[in-house]
């Protein structure tokens, strides 16, 4: 199970990232630069304070993501790359007037170039935290909803997993969209303002059980098929 508060706070920020790109892809390059930009900011106090920074600073982040998508279709690119989505984050926290944002690359540099290494499994899972909110649109999404999504899908990141991502990570990628679409639909008809952990979790065994997908957890029993008083410790078992 991943515990990490760090972990979650980042996966919440690529989520706001998808949410703000919309349909157009981002490449995973993309995403690393992403990650090495915004991890020095998530010191132990930025951690501590997410839930009341929160708001603010996944508002910016949506705006990186649209100022990014933007500047990629206006090249004609098909996905959005590391300069976009700096350069769009550097905007953003100069306009802003951002504190709590990475400052802004210096004029000529080229950090996307040189980023520190990332560990590939948080990279994966940064795309895994894209795509999803590229499918969940302008729906909030809790935290415990974010925790759940990076405990069920790091667990099957094996060095193996690791190693085959790339060919299977289109089809894994379009099938985390989906798992956004419908988990927004069961919160929205649930009246509910964010995304839960049980939205996020019914959406992911659907999907996962309909498309067959490499790489997924453990599948459990569909739910007409699993006792009332079963269902809680299915669901655990599955994560």
């Amino acid at each position: 199970m991943r515990s990490n508060p760090a972990e979650t706070v980042m996966g919440h920020l690529c989520i706001a990232l998808g949410q703000g790109t919309g349909a157009v892809r981002v490449s995973r390059v993309a995403v690393q630069a992403f990650h090495s930009h915004y991890q020095p900011s998530l010191t132990d106090a930025f951690v501590e304070s997410w839930e009341t920074l929160a708001v603010q600073v996944l508002e910016r982040v949506r705006a990186v993501g649209r100022m990014a998508a933007q500047t990629a279709v206006e090249r004609g690119q098909t996905a959005i790359g590391p300069e976009e989505t700096i350069r769009a984050a550097g905007t953003v926290a100069t306009v802003g007037d951002c504190p709590f944002c990475p400052p802004p690359v210096a004029e000529g540099a080229e950090p996307w170039k040189n980023a520190p290494a990332v560990d590939p499994e948080l990279v994966i899972l940064g795309q895994a935290c894209v795509a999803f909110g590229q499918g969940t649109g302008a729906m909030r999404v809790s935290r415990q909803a974010v925790a759940a999504l990076l405990e069920r899908y790091g667990a099957v990141l094996t060095d193996e997993g690791v190693l085959r991502w790339d060919t299977v990570a289109v089809q894994a990628l379009e099938r985390l969209r989906a798992v956004g679409r419908l988990a927004t639909h069961l919160a929205t008809g649930a009246a509910r303002t964010a995304i839960s952990r049980e939205d996020f979790l019914r959406a992911a065994l659907a999907v996962e059980a309909e498309s067959d997908t490499e790489l997924c957890p453990p599948r459990i029993p569909p739910y007409s098929q699993v006792r009332p008083e079963a269902l809680a410790a299915n669901l655990l078992a599955a994560t």
